[in-house]
């Protein structure tokens, strides 16, 4: 049963401005400081908006080096602290903190003392990242890795977060952390094991990012508890994936009603009718389109590869494609009104019984504004319909 809604703020601070396939290209938009500081401004208004109306968390994204302005929060437990003593009982999500760009337990500690000083209110998150600039520019390492060799290296940084999280002393040896290192003396005596303190007070839930579903990523899932968040996904993707992360944590062991443990979200345009709905929803989708196909983040459309093409852009040999109509059936975004949302969020909870949280994920180049009053909406004329439903 759907209990609760939440909204995903990954720090843009775009506004609006220069939208479509006509506006401005992705790489030519720059900001100055004082526009890109406005992205906490931006994030503390989102905060209290959401704690007034019934949202229970923000989510917030991580990103580095973005001139571009798509986003720009590059340090979310930080973040997450400043927004937590700002407002009262709104829980924050790091969604996610890119760990290749931390050492673990540099990002345990940090974490660990958010959490101790917000009371709890901060939810951890992880992600192997998509900009390659970020990626590659905070860690060496990863320049040339093969993927599979990165999927490794993330597993293993999970590895080494969770013993800082739940072990008092503890080493590891692996293929990229050595922890403590070989042939260290302290005290007089050789080093062998390293312990976090504080540690935090109660298990810390891991949320990761879910775009594939293979069945590695799946059975790491489950070897280490990890919880999914399935965000701007085809609705036959989120239903297949729902079913292979359950049978995944049984074959572990653990029982999981279908949806339970996973967080749903979708990109969704919600109008007094169908038609405006969708007419807000088309420029987003062409800026959307420009920002994340080149990332491998979205599938291409023609009109980006014609831009891309005409800005001598590398593109792919074979990309996914879409069209806007496309990604509207899917039911990965949404166009329409109050309430076609309501009858597509109960389907979506007789589906997935064991589903308790949906996510918003807010529109990246989108006005602030008009964020703001989409979620106003969401919360006068979605929630109330399941906070009733709870209540019963």
């Amino acid at each position: 049963m759907i209990k609760r809604f939440s909204v995903l703020y990954q720090g843009g601070i775009i506004d609006g401005e220069q939208l479509g396939y006509d506006g401005t290209p992705a790489d030519d938009r720059r900001y100055d400081q004082d526009r890109l500081l406005s992205v906490y401004d931006v994030a503390l208004n989102l905060a209290r908006s959401c704690e007034e109306w019934g949202y229970d968390t923000l989510w917030l994204a991580e990103h580095h080096l973005q001139h571009e302005g798509y986003e720009v929060l590059h340090n979310l437990p930080m973040t997450s602290l400043w927004l937590a003593e700002r407002t009262r009982s709104i829980r924050f999500g790091c969604g996610f903190n890119i760990i290749p760009t931390w050492h673990p337990l540099r990002l345990a500690e940090d974490f660990t003392t958010v959490d101790h000083l917000t009371g709890g209110r901060v939810r951890f998150g992880v992600g192997r990242g998509y900009h390659e600039r970020e990626i590659v520019t905070y860690n060496s390492e990863m320049v040339g890795m093969p993927d599979a060799d990165r999927r490794a290296y993330f597993e293993e940084e999970v590895a080494v977060l969770r013993k800082a999280f739940e072990l008092d002393d503890w080493a590891h040896e692996g293929d990229h952390f050595t922890i403590p290192p070989k042939g260290v003396i302290h005290r007089g005596k050789e080093l062998e094991t390293v312990t976090v303190v504080p540690r935090p007070t109660a298990p810390v839930e891991i949320w990761q990012p879910t775009t594939s579903g293979s069945p590695q990523g799946l059975r790491f899932m489950a070897e280490n508890n990890i919880r999914g968040m399935i965000a701007g996904m085809p609705l036959s993707f989120v239903y297949s994936f729902a079913e292979k992360y359950r049978d995944a944590f049984a074959e572990h062991g653990q029982q999981l009603e279908l949806g339970e443990g996973l967080v749903v979200g979708f990109r969704a345009f919600v109008a007094d009718t169908e038609a405006e709905a969708r007419a807000a929803a088309a420029v987003q989708f062409e800026e959307y389109a420009k920002f994340g196909a080149p990332l491998g983040v979205f599938p291409y459309t023609e009109e980006v590869l014609e831009i891309q093409r005409s800005l001598g852009r590398q593109v792919p040999e074979s990309p996914r494609m879409t069209t806007f109509e496309e990604t509207l059936s899917s039911g990965a975004w949404f166009a329409g009104t109050s309430e076609q949302l309501l009858a597509l969020l109960n389907d979506l909870q007789a589906r997935l019984p064991g589903l308790e949280e949906v996510l918003f994920n807010l529109h990246i180049p989108a006005a602030h504004s008009e964020n703001l009053a989409l979620l106003r909406k969401i919360s006068q004329e979605i929630i109330p319909h399941f906070a009733e439903e709870v209540a019963r």
